[in-house]
């Protein structure tokens, strides 16, 4: 009777508390349990959060963001652990209010991704991994307007992620996109400085002065953390690679042209050697092309292939009869088309034949040096009645910011797409992205230009994640960095030593070689930018992992399609020069390695060598076998 009577009164003690959340609004879905109205006005937070991003949310939190201008499909809040303890997640609070409550046509997820350790507010940008929430896919909510006040979501089972000391995450909603089904409310000034808020994952407004309403809650824990994963799959292949390089333009007095051991160190694939396998060279409006000639031979005779660009035409066939602006006369294209041809003739006398002529540097943006304007059109008439009689294979555009609208036009004629071979691009101000038209045309994408001026690792590092990123995001088959030489922006000092970015560049272009094919990786759960390559007729491998963070990061690297029992480490840091580490073997088709901060970690391999299907699909397209 006891044991009946206390059942009883447990159940009537259930159903009491599932009265009481409903009637206050809370709504149990997935891995989170979500109550509206919560302190409405909310002028602080309940208890005692590890992080809250402005004291005051009704009076510093003012300006309510939803998703029904802009474009916007993502906000997001970055939040720093304090160090000390690790916690397990347990309630998140935001300060929110009206919307038109989620609908169909206007749902809500939660989102939370680990970004490591950073020196906020950056990133200014942040990539997207594997979403720790909802098993990969974050959590669908429900909401209905409310006024302005807390919205409180309590989080249960796997979705009570482990957060570590010192290390920075993102905690977002995302939307459809014109909807609005919830304001988040963020502050006007930088409230917070663990963090930043983001509008589609870049700094509100543009820079890092802003914060969303946010405080997280957990429980101090000990469970150790597991490592980031990530799968590499070479059963699924993507573009060939061409290369990596730099530029012999427009180098410092006293520099042009290179010396043999400079060469040597640039080209080369021995210790302290970079590798590369691609040299832009200048095309110049003059006929005076000697420096062209000597650097291009000498690389040519390393094993590179040469792209030589022009800054302008010759200013006799400009509009304005000036090197600097202006643009070539339609009347002088034929004349263009033979000065071009002179000069490939010129190289291959010399015994550096060019392997791709761009026509034009920069088309888009109005200079003060060296230049000319083309627009969209005037590359399709162009490229349709005179690029096919240039007597190599021809790039375009070379948009200082990679504006796919310079290019569309073209590719979009096919008269004058058969006559384009790569599409070459710059990244000053880009955001970098795939050109699905040009890969559907067969046209592969090359970065042509980028520079910074700045020699620290920090910086060097951040070159190797835009690397990643251009072969991995853009789809991108090559990258030139400006200079091969000079002291603010070479891969070598002015006196010919090796720069950290030089090594860094190493870290790809020794490894990762012509005809190489990018491979899948998939699941990436942290913070490092990855990518793997191989070639499908050796077996040959390289994963290359670039830990952009300020504290080094345990990965996990599951091995799909290869069959490795060794792994070798080559590493790049503020201490090591593509250094050689101790080979390290695979366990059950799988290899943990910890990589330091602020570095770049090679790993190489052998399969065994078999040609894949889809491999051996795209190699009928290389030209650089």
């Amino acid at each position: 009777m006891l044991s009946l009577i206390h059942r009883s009164t447990t159940l009537h003690f259930t159903l009491l508390i599932i009265v009481v959340l409903i009637l206050a609004g809370a709504r149990a879905f997935a891995g989170v349990t979500v109550t509206q109205n919560v302190g409405p006005g909310a002028t602080s937070w309940p208890a005692t959060p590890i992080v809250s991003t402005v004291s005051n949310p009704s009076a510093q939190a003012t300006v309510g963001e939803s998703f029904a201008g802009g474009g916007s499909t993502s906000y997001g809040q970055t939040f720093t652990i304090p160090q000390g303890n690790d916690y397990k997640l347990q309630t998140i609070y935001l300060y929110v209010g009206g919307g038109t409550g989620t609908t169909s046509a206007g749902a809500l997820t939660l989102n939370l991704y680990y970004l490591g350790g950073r020196l906020a507010p950056n990133p200014n940008t942040y990539g997207l991994g594997v979403d720790l929430l909802g098993s990969g896919s974050g959590l669908p909510i429900t909401y209905t307007t409310q006024a302005n006040g807390l919205l409180r979501l309590d989080f249960t089972e796997s979705d009570q992620v482990v957060l570590r000391a010192g290390r920075m995450y993102v905690f977002g909603i995302s939307g459809v996109s014109g909807a609005s089904p919830v304001n988040w409310f963020r502050s006007i000034s930088d409230t917070y400085p663990g963090g930043a808020a983001y509008r589609n994952r870049g700094w509100i407004n543009g820079n890092n002065a802003r914060d969303f309403a946010l405080a997280i809650y957990g429980e101090v824990t000990n469970e150790p953390p597991a490592p980031s994963e990530c799968t590499v799959n070479a059963d699924i292949s993507h573009q060939q690679i061409d290369g990596f390089g730099a530029g012999v333009v427009f180098l410092d007095f006293g520099l042009d042209p290179l010396t043999d051991g400079q060469m040597d160190t640039l080209y080369g694939a021995g210790p302290g050697q970079f590798g590369l396998n691609l040299i832009r060279v200048r095309i110049s409006p003059t006929g005076n092309w000697n420096d062209a000639l000597v650097n291009g031979r000498k690389a040519y005779a390393r094993g590179a292939k040469i792209l030589a660009t022009p800054w302008t035409p010759p200013a006799a066939m400009k509009s304005n009869n000036n090197i600097v602006g202006g643009s070539l006369l339609p009347s002088a294209s034929g004349a263009y088309v033979s000065y071009m041809n002179s000069f490939l003739d010129a190289m291959t006398a010399n015994v550096s034949p060019v392997a791709v002529i761009s026509l034009q540097n920069e088309p888009d943006i109005t200079v003060t040096y060296e230049s000319a304007l083309w627009s969209a059109e005037q590359f399709q008439i162009f490229c349709r009645d005179y690029a096919g009689a240039i007597n190599a294979p021809v790039m375009m555009p070379e948009s200082f910011q990679f504006n796919q609208a310079v290019s569309n036009l073209t590719l979009n004629d096919p008269a004058a797409a058969a006559n384009v071979a790569y599409i070459g691009g710059h990244l000053y101000g880009a955001t970098i992205r795939d050109y699905p038209l040009a890969r559907s045309l067969g046209k592969p994408m090359w970065m042509t230009e980028y520079l910074v001026n700045d020699q620290t690792i920090a910086s060097a590092v951040n070159t190797a994640e835009q690397i990643n990123d251009c072969l991995t995001v853009g789809n991108m088959s090559a990258y030139i960095w400006w200079k091969t030489i000079g002291n603010a922006n070479g891969l070598l000092d002015a006196a010919g030593a090796p720069q950290r970015r030089g090594f860094v560049m190493g870290q790809f272009s020794r490894f990762v070689r012509p005809g190489d094919f990018r491979i899948d990786v998939s699941a990436n759960a942290g913070p490092l930018s990855i990518s793997a390559f191989k070639d499908p007729v050796t077996g040959r491998f390289a994963i290359v992992a670039v830990n952009n963070t300020t504290l080094p990061e345990t990965q996990k690297f599951n091995l799909g399609g290869i069959g490795a029992s060794t792994v070798t480490p080559w590493v790049t840091s503020a201490t090591q020069s593509l250094e050689q580490q101790s080979s390290l073997a695979t366990s059950g088709g799988a290899f943990t390695y910890e990589i330091p901060s602020q570095s770049v970690i090679t790993f190489t391999g052998f399969d065994v060598p078999v040609v894949p299907q889809r491999a051996r699909h795209l190699a009928s397209r290389s030209a650089w076998a």
